[in-house]
């Protein structure tokens, strides 16, 4: 029967789109529409979960009736596995953790122009309104600017931003009136690209700079809500007021890094009336690889060596599903912590020694703490996950019976009321 969806439906290797939400309960865009970012997923599973209500309209979760359970309400639950790359993952996170993340100059890697004092970005995107992805060389720049002075090297000075090499696809420009004025950067078209740039001073024509890296910063809480769009068959769909449950990433020896979100939705609507637009959506298979991992557990930034045969790494977001009332029949509550979690496994006689004793050292009050940065690196795109405060501990405590036996080490991060409990960083 068409527009039937049956529970749990497995949608392979498809494009979904991502939009970060003003507020909650905003409504669906019309037709024609392209969300913000795309990722092309292994597997999408949508399962909704039924909840239930009092009669009274209190936060009851189960009425029990003569004949069953009184059902009001429907919490939309979904899986979205896909690999990890730099452009699968950066778009997924600038979708449900922070939307727009300001690029600082710090943060990128610019060539062939030594007149620019500061630069930041606002609105940067992967697929939309950056260089078209390229498998090859996977280090690519990602923006291409010219620099143009009214005549010799003199001001004002033009400035634009391309997306290309070709230096044809404008995403961004301005007028620079004089020298050490931060001067805003104005969106071309529908590019969402702005900024600031500053020049030290004035310039002959300057048509080779670029930006060959781009690091964007995230933080670790999951409190932003957005929406989903998937298509199934003929059937397009949008997931709302969506926030993420937990956020998985793994790795084993001589394979890729994977990523596993499981996300809560309050609201599904039938969109078959919205235009579904990816724009510019690959397979990005040039993921990053457990060869490709760097672990390091102080602040030296002394290597786990050599790499462990296996990682994973969660995020745990404290999210909660309720039924409210008729009013507001269903809500999700974001408590404001998250648990952070992984599993290290490795030879107790090689790479895991040192961290065997720190957790046995656990057993000291206050002891055993130490900080772990998780570092891919790909054609000089960093993946980092930089944890302040870890602490160890056994699995299965005991003496290796071998020099080869494998041993699960577990670890969680923690939050000290100081130093930021974690921030994850990726380079594009």
């Amino acid at each position: 029967m068409p527009g039937v969806v049956t529970n749990p439906r497995f949608i392979a290797e498809t494009a979904i789109g991502f939009d970060w939400q003003a507020s909650e309960g905003e409504s669906v865009p019309g037709t024609p529409y392209t969300p913000a970012q795309f990722i092309v997923a292994q597997v999408l599973t949508r399962n909704p979960d039924p909840k239930y209500i009092h009669p009274n309209g209190t936060h009851g979760s189960i009425f029990k009736r003569k004949d069953g359970d009184r059902i009001v309400a429907q919490a939309f639950k979904a899986e979205v596995k896909f690999w990890g790359s730099r452009f699968q993952i950066m778009p997924f996170l600038e979708s449900v953790m922070g939307g727009q993340p300001t690029v600082a100059f710090g943060d990128m890697v610019i060539t062939g122009g030594s007149s620019i004092s500061a630069l930041s970005l606002v609105g940067a995107r992967p697929y939309h309104n950056l260089s078209p992805y390229v498998s090859t060389p996977p280090s690519a720049p990602q923006l291409y600017l010219s620099l143009v002075p009214a005549g010799g090297p003199a001001f004002p000075v033009a400035v634009t931003v391309y997306k290309d090499a070709a230096r044809t696809i404008e995403v961004a420009s301005c007028s620079v009136a004089a020298a050490a004025t931060p001067t805003p950067l104005v969106a071309f078209g529908n590019s969402g690209l702005t900024g600031s740039i500053t020049l030290s001073g004035p310039v002959s024509q300057t048509p080779g700079v670029a930006i060959s890296k781009i690091t964007f910063a995230f933080a670790i809480q999951h409190a932003r809500y957005f929406r989903i769009y998937y298509t199934d068959g003929t059937d397009s769909y949008a997931l709302s007021d969506c926030v993420v449950d937990n956020l998985k990433f793994t790795s084993a020896e001589n394979g890729a890094l994977e990523c596993t979100a499981m996300i809560m939705a309050k609201r599904r609507t039938i969109t078959n009336a919205v235009t579904f637009l990816p724009n510019q959506t690959q397979l990005d298979l040039v993921c990053y690889s457990h060869s490709e991992l760097t672990l390091t557990r102080d602040p030296a930034g002394s290597p786990v060596t050599p790499v462990v045969d296996s990682f994973d790494f969660t995020i745990k977001n404290n999210v909660l599903q309720y039924v409210g009332n008729s009013a507001t029949p269903q809500k999700l509550i974001k408590r404001g912590w998250v648990d952070l979690t992984g599993t290290l496994k490795g030879e107790t006689s090689d790479e895991l020694t040192g961290l065997i004793q720190q957790a046995r050292a656990n057993t000291v009050p206050g002891g055993g703490f130490f900080r772990m940065q998780i570092l891919y690196t790909l054609a000089s795109k960093d993946f980092l996950i930089d944890l302040q405060q870890v602490k160890p501990s056994l699995k299965e405590p005991g003496i290796a019976t071998e020099l080869v036996d494998k041993t699960d080490l577990e670890w969680d991060a923690y939050y000290d009321g100081a130093v930021t409990p974690a921030a994850i960083t990726i380079g594009v």
